[in-house]
């Protein structure tokens, strides 16, 4: 065993350029994995706090037309706990050399689940009939 780790030592110190590649390379690898490490924990509790705060869907359910009494009967379903309904309205516009697509969807009041974050601005106060 003697002899093993003096010829181990002898060919460190003859490589010694190898030798620190190899410990370079472990020790960047050991740092990238440890910062990925780091930044799931993060995301991971930053998403849960987000989802809790803005109360997300588990499920969205997506019908052409559905009436109020259609949408009371999903009520009864077990697990569900909440609806609220939503119009979504899809429309596309060609200019000479693009192409633009918007995807609105409404926000019910009271509004419970799917919170929006106002990032700047002010929500409207007023109601336009």
């Amino acid at each position: 065993m003697k002899t093993l780790s003096l010829k181990l030592l002898r060919d460190m110190k003859q490589s010694i350029g190898q030798f620190i590649a190899i410990v370079l390379v472990i020790a960047v690898g050991a740092f990238f994995y440890t910062g990925l490490v780091t930044l799931s924990d993060n995301l991971s509790t930053y998403t849960k706090g987000y989802f809790k705060e803005h109360n997300l869907s588990d499920l969205n359910v997506f019908y052409s037309q559905i009436s109020a009494e259609d949408a009371a009967g999903l009520r009864g379903i077990e697990g569900i706990h909440h609806i609220e309904g939503r119009y979504t309205v899809q429309a596309a516009q060609a200019f000479e050399d693009d192409k633009a697509s918007l995807t609105l969807h409404s926000i019910p009041v009271p509004n419970e689940i799917n919170t929006p974050k106002m990032m700047e601005g002010r929500i409207s106060s007023q109601v336009n009939h």
